[in-house]
């Protein structure tokens, strides 16, 4: 009787930001360390850059913690300053912009876009000063078609989902 296995993966979501927040950490230039990061939402860079997906906000939330354990500091602007007691859960996170702070304390905006291809995801990432639109690091890499097809496959086990 053969078993089928699923395919072992080396990285997961998590372990590519890593390997992009290392590479941001060689090429980063004139970064404050005591200044905020906000980490936004990846978009699809073939879209009007309004397009996000499960795994937009997944790699948003990786980077927000790569980011934390390198040593820089991440604003989380989607954190209301109350907690929303309900019947589902107790929630302070949200997405409606009336519930959020009108101003983000933040000197520094992580964004990021991806692409899928026939080769596998090919995600960029860069943080940008705010007030003046300029670069300070990058970062890219390639995420495996066999991390793309696991993820379609089983995105229950996977620890991610992806919507194209």
């Amino acid at each position: 009787m053969q078993h089928s296995q699923s395919p072992r993966l080396s990285q997961s979501i998590q372990g590519y930001a890593k390997i992009m927040v290392d590479e941001m950490a060689i090429n980063m230039r004139n970064l404050d360390p005591d200044g905020k990061i906000a980490v936004t939402t990846f978009v699809r860079v073939d879209s009007d850059l309004t397009q996000s997906s499960t795994l937009s906000f997944e790699l948003a939330e990786a980077f927000m913690s790569e980011l934390h354990r390198f040593g820089l500091t991440t604003v989380d602007f989607k954190a209301a300053d109350y907690i929303r007691v309900t019947e589902q859960g107790d929630f302070v996170m949200t997405r409606d912009y009336l519930e959020l702070k009108e101003s983000i304390s933040a000197t520094y905006a992580l964004l990021g876009t991806y692409l899928v291809q026939h080769n596998g995801i090919s995600v960029h990432a860069r943080i940008v000063e705010l007030s003046s639109q300029t670069v300070l690091a990058t970062g890219e890499t390639t995420i495996p078609p066999e991390y793309l097809q696991y993820v379609l496959r089983h995105p229950k086990n996977s620890g991610a989902h992806y919507e194209s």
